[in-house]
């Protein structure tokens, strides 16, 4: 398997790599996290970010983004995470469409203790399907870490099929231990080439006589036509 890595511009280091708002960052390779407030969205960030954990994120401003560069084989590839404002809670009432739009991949993140996670995550789906149908949908089992890890992953699975959803890629993480980081950052970059070598469509150029079928007369331009006697 390819090794993932999170790299930093040279010129600023990991200290001093730059977060922005919502409003400033580039949309370009857009990667943004989705789900119910306690499933430590902000924590994966934040372990992406600096590449530490930290245990209370309570008056950590979450309306933000980062720039970072993933290393897949012998290629990279670059891309913009965004983390949101609070939890599920705000997804579902205030958060605009502007915090979905042009996304390449959606992180759907739940606790690996919280069933009431995973049924608030058709919720993500869902918003996800009507403001970004062409995201690719990462489903994230978060805090493996934990003992007592009471949702399976079978109940998931079950869930999202239930309601007519498939979902392709799957990954487990922890933010504490850390684990499941690298192969995360793998599967987005890889996403994300897959995506940067489709080609784009062409829209066909519409000759103006295109429009006209069999049985329809064409138009004709009488003003320059010559008058036969």
């Amino acid at each position: 398997m390819a090794d993932a890595s999170v790299k930093f511009d040279a010129a600023s280091g990991p200290e001093k790599n730059e977060v922005r708002d919502d409003s400033e960052a580039s949309t370009g390779n857009k990667v943004i996290l989705l789900g119910m407030s306690g499933v430590g969205k902000t924590s994966l960030f934040l372990r992406i970010k600096d590449g530490q954990f930290n245990s209370d994120t309570t008056n950590i401003r979450t309306d933000q983004a980062i720039k970072k560069t993933i290393q897949v084989g012998q290629e990279t590839v670059e891309m913009t995470l965004y983390d949101s404002e609070a939890g599920m809670e705000y997804h579902e009432k205030t958060l605009t469409r502007g915090y979905y739009r042009n996304s390449d991949v959606a992180l759907l993140v739940y606790s690996a203790d919280s069933i009431d996670s995973v049924t608030r995550l058709v919720n993500c789906i869902t918003r996800v399907n009507d403001y970004a149908p062409e995201a690719t949908k990462i489903v994230i089992r978060n805090k493996v870490d934990l003992e007592d890890q009471t949702v399976r992953e079978h109940e998931v699975s079950a869930q999202i099929t239930d309601v007519g959803y498939t979902i392709k890629y799957f990954c487990s993480t922890s933010a504490l231990k850390p684990s499941g980081i690298d192969d995360l950052l793998l599967k987005i970059g890889k996403i994300i080439l897959k995506k940067m070598r489709e080609p784009v469509p062409v829209e066909p150029t519409i000759n103006r006589f295109d429009s006209f079928r069999a049985g329809q007369t064409q138009p004709t331009d009488t003003a320059n036509k010559s008058t036969c006697c």
